[in-house]
């Protein structure tokens, strides 16, 4: 089930809560958030006492890259028969982005940078002049001058390390990890604070993005050494690859991540267990193309909020992340199933 808008995902997600499922006890829980009724994070938690295996799936961290999380929800859903495994899945963590097509929260806060301890919210060596670069109008003389700068004086790749690995220091710039945690993170803790997980071996975490990588392949993304061992061996498809994202000169240095911080969350409460932090990643279009829409987008959003260049540049912007096109669709599904079964 793919849906248009959050509010249709949202309202299917909670008719999905209302269904008896045979063979699980069944927890449901909605939190109303940024003092709107229309936006809530929603979860439903279906535990098997015969299971050992425990799957939380996350869906709208980047909330306009909630499209795919949510079919990949409702997918789990509809399709559980006689299954082995407990599930808690969170719906729409990043509503306000999820139903205004941006990655970040209301307070242009990157949900998957703000994931931290209270003295942990700061920078460490962001150049100033690559602020300057993504708050300028694109189509400006200005950002082409500060363009070619920047790649004189740190290269491609360096500047691509610093835009992409976030920053604390300027709320209207893209990629910004706040200065404390967002609602949107307390939420999250008191939903995982409902699941006893010492009745489970293997606790697999699940948070589901669009946007990096080749048209419909998936990137599963890990951070974690036994992550990384038990995933290494397996027999991916085609279409599917694993990038190690503490070694990646992309990712490495980034901070305050979603599983990170799930991972922290369940490990420090329960050490002995077996906890893997994972980022499924489907691809859409080029890097290029999707910086070029980011630009536009968080620029209008920061200096013309509610403006009818914004709300076009918010349409765009999903269509990077959602492509609504049935090729894409059945490999993002196509894809998750083939990765899910490898871990069974």
């Amino acid at each position: 089930m793919w849906t248009n808008n959050y509010s249709e995902s949202r309202d299917y997600f909670k008719k999905m809560t209302l269904k008896e499922y045979k063979t699980f006890d069944k927890t449901v829980g909605s939190y109303l958030i940024d003092n709107d009724k229309e936006t809530s994070i929603d979860y439903l938690y279906l535990h098997n006492k015969e299971s050992k295996n425990l799957h939380i799936i996350i869906s709208g961290t980047h909330g306009v890259e909630g499209y795919p999380g949510s079919a990949i929800q409702f997918q789990t859903l509809e399709n559980l028969s006689g299954d082995e495994t407990s599930y808690l899945i969170i719906h729409g963590l990043n509503p306000y982005g999820f139903k205004n097509n941006r990655r970040c929260t209301k307070n242009n806060v990157d949900l998957n940078r703000n994931y931290l301890e209270s003295n942990n919210y700061k920078d460490v060596n962001y150049p100033e002049i690559i602020f300057d670069l993504i708050s300028t109008f694109l189509y400006s003389l200005q950002f082409i001058y500060l363009f070619f700068c920047i790649l004189y004086q740190y290269g491609y790749t360096k500047s691509r390390e610093y835009i992409v690995k976030g920053q604390y220091s300027y709320k209207n710039g893209l990629f910004y990890g706040g200065q404390s945690r967002e609602e949107n993170i307390v939420v999250l803790e008191k939903i995982l604070s409902t699941i006893a997980y010492n009745k489970f071996n293997d606790i697999y975490i699940f948070d589901i993005h669009s946007g990096l990588g080749k048209y419909g392949n998936l990137s599963v993304m890990v951070i974690e050494d036994k992550t990384i061992q038990k995933l290494h061996t397996l027999d991916f498809n085609s279409t599917t690859q694993l990038i190690n994202m503490s070694i990646d000169n992309i990712y490495k240095e980034s901070k305050g991540s979603i599983i990170g911080g799930v991972y922290n969350y369940i490990i420090n409460k329960n050490p002995d267990k077996n906890v893997y932090p994972i980022i499924l990643e489907y691809g859409t279009y080029s890097n290029i193309r999707l910086f070029h829409r980011l630009l536009l987008e968080n620029y209008y959003f920061c200096n013309k909020n509610n403006s009818i260049e914004w709300r076009r540049e918010s349409k765009n912007l999903k269509s990077m992340f959602y492509v609504e096109n049935d090729d894409w669709k059945n490999l993002v599904i196509n894809n998750y199933n083939d990765f899910i079964k490898l871990l069974k």
